[in-house]
């Protein structure tokens, strides 16, 4: 099956990239696409901007379109998470996250990295404990998560 970009058609199992990579190059302004084609050294020059070359890829479904990145992929819950979760939720926890040794924890209110540790977002919370969370649970918690993650969100609840 061909496909149209520019004023080319091209057979996508034949492109081995897209040229210039706006990711690897970032063109401030409109930048002309090649296309370079797999197992050769030959370039077409498709007569059409980068954006209009990668558009023709993804709706013939040769991209995938990306998940925004203030989108992350949903998380999936099983049973006893969904129930652990509740019951925290129930005793005033409202975030969850994993230190980087491994353990996870749960905490009142919304905590930040600190040396190797996530600890209470708010002074006042040092006299009420985070409560570790089951070892065998929770596995899309990470270390490298940016933010820790809220229970509400986790569970599609409301904030009150």
């Amino acid at each position: 099956m061909l496909i149209k970009i520019g004023n080319c058609w091209v057979e996508p199992n034949e492109i081995s990239a897209i040229y210039p990579n706006l990711t690897e190059f970032g063109c401030s302004g409109p930048c002309e696409a090649r296309v370079i084609l797999r197992g050769s050294d030959r370039t077409l020059k498709v007569g059409c901007l980068v954006d209009e070359a990668v558009d023709a890829l993804r709706k013939a479904g040769y991209i995938e379109e990306p998940l925004p990145a203030e989108h992350p992929e949903p998380v999936s819950l099983d049973v006893e998470e969904v129930e652990v979760l509740q019951t925290l939720l129930a005793y005033g926890y409202e975030w969850v996250a994993r230190d980087e040794s491994g353990p996870a924890f749960a905490y009142w209110t919304k905590p930040h990295k600190d040396g190797s540790e996530w600890v209470p977002g708010d002074p006042d919370e040092a006299n009420r404990p985070a409560q570790r969370l089951p070892n065998d649970r929770f596995r899309f918690l990470d270390w490298d998560d940016a933010e820790a993650h809220s229970i509400r969100e986790l569970l599609g609840v409301a904030g009150e």
